[in-house]
């Protein structure tokens, strides 16, 4: 008993079937990686230009009895969302605080939720550690932020 292959025609056959089966999966994946990347370089592009608008100001900023108060200011064109605060005292040690609007007032918490318009100031009264380095509120813009060194920070 002999046994037989198949023959070269099928064999063909089979590898073309083979080959436009993995290009059409290939091509599925490549046109949604595609599609994907296109949108978040987009997105970020979006964000980019409308963040070239924006700018902050932190000032007035003092030191008074464990307590740190200053000015936040939108100098920029753009509503920003103001993320934190952070403290770094001459220690190396660091203090984030997210800033909320409660009423009227500025306070601490987990969750940012203070917005600032354009040309909008608001006034943060803070509890803080001597010896403070820097000072530094950022945004939602990363290129939007404010820093006060030491020697700009009155004391009482």
């Amino acid at each position: 008993m002999s046994l037989k292959g198949i023959s070269p025609l099928i064999s063909i056959v089979l590898l073309v079937a083979l080959a436009v089966a993995v290009g059409a999966i290939v091509s599925t994946w490549l046109f949604g990686f595609t599609r994907k990347q296109t949108s978040t370089v987009g997105e970020r592009a979006e964000e980019d230009i409308l963040c070239s608008y924006a700018s902050l100001l932190l000032s007035n900023v003092e030191y008074c009895n464990g307590r740190i108060t200053g000015q936040i200011e939108n100098t920029g064109d753009v509503s920003l969302l103001i993320k934190k605060l952070v403290v770094v005292y001459s220690n190396g040690s660091t203090q984030e605080r997210g800033l909320c609007l409660v009423g009227s007032e500025v306070k601490a918490c987990s969750t940012p939720n203070l917005t600032l318009a354009p040309r909008d100031l608001i006034v943060f009264n803070l509890s803080a550690s001597q010896n403070i380095l820097k000072l530094r509120v950022t945004s939602n813009c990363s290129s939007a932020y404010s820093d006060v060194s030491s020697e700009d920070i009155l004391s009482c």
